[in-house]
């Protein structure tokens, strides 16, 4: 991401002393406090969310009620055309929010703020590439929406276009939260 895109809020919640803290950013944020007040603790989550640092049953929350999940989410503001392009259907607006989360014995999960057309959903959720572009294929034939044609071959293709057609029709679309493990091509 480019341009003047910047950090406009966090949400932490179970991370080391923090149980549940949200941080407004504006143009200068200063995080003051004695010691053990988690200023550390909340650089250290945002470190976490975006750099994908790896969990330590260490990070989650210890007090009189012990967390189960570390949950980080992070705004970016300010976005601009180019960031928009670069962030794909996760860049839809002035503002986008990515949460990772994790819990002890799992894999942490990332999950983006998306444009998704819902009828989209069952090529998504189907498993395995020939069942996915069966999916895409019923809705392509079905007339309702007026998706590219010939049908792609590839998954990589068919994932393309459905990401192409909701960025060009986002009023068709609904904002949700979407996985955004691949997001910019790359798992994690």
């Amino acid at each position: 991401i480019g341009g003047l895109v910047r950090l406009t809020r966090v949400h932490v919640k179970g991370f080391r002393c923090i149980r549940d803290l949200t941080v407004d950013f504006d143009e200068l944020t200063a995080l003051i406090g004695s010691g053990g007040v988690g200023k550390s603790a909340m650089l250290r989550a945002i470190d976490w969310c975006i750099n994908e640092r790896p969990p330590d049953p260490e990070d989650l929350f210890r007090g009189s009620a012990d967390a189960e999940e570390i949950l980080v989410a992070v705004t970016f503001g300010a976005l601009d055309q180019a960031d928009r392009a670069v962030l794909g259907r996760y860049g839809t607006g002035e503002t986008t929010t990515f949460t990772r989360t994790w819990r002890d014995g799992q894999a942490p999960k990332l999950s983006g703020s998306a444009l998704v057309l819902p009828a989209f959903d069952k090529v998504r959720e189907a498993s395995g590439a020939v069942d996915r572009k069966r999916a895409y294929r019923e809705i392509v034939e079905s007339g309702e929406f007026a998706l590219p044609e010939p049908m792609p071959t590839k998954i990589a293709d068919v994932e393309s276009d459905m990401a192409r057609f909701e960025m060009e029709n986002a009023h068709l679309c609904e904002l949700r939260a979407e996985d955004a493990s691949h997001l910019f091509g790359f798992a994690g």
